[in-house]
């Protein structure tokens, strides 16, 4: 039971989808609002407390503590 694997987001499996009812919505217009709106999720917060499951090390992490600059570059 000490022994449980941590929950990690599974949003990016439907970033597209998500991405598109908020282009749809009008909320996220631009890419610079995209990378907000990607700031505001579980994803992003998971992606600073264990980026090793995300395939960014530490070092990213300390470049870039918000990680804005890898937010901009995630592949839908």
């Amino acid at each position: 039971m000490t022994h449980q694997t941590p929950i990690e987001s599974q949003f990016v499996k439907n970033l597209s989808d998500n991405l598109n009812a908020e282009l749809v919505l009008g909320t996220v217009t631009n890419l610079r609002e995209g990378i907000r709106w990607l700031g505001y999720s579980y994803l992003h917060h998971q992606l600073k407390k264990n980026p090793l499951a995300y395939a960014l090390g530490w070092d990213d992490v300390q470049r870039d503590p918000e990680l804005v600059t890898h937010r901009g570059k995630v592949r839908l």
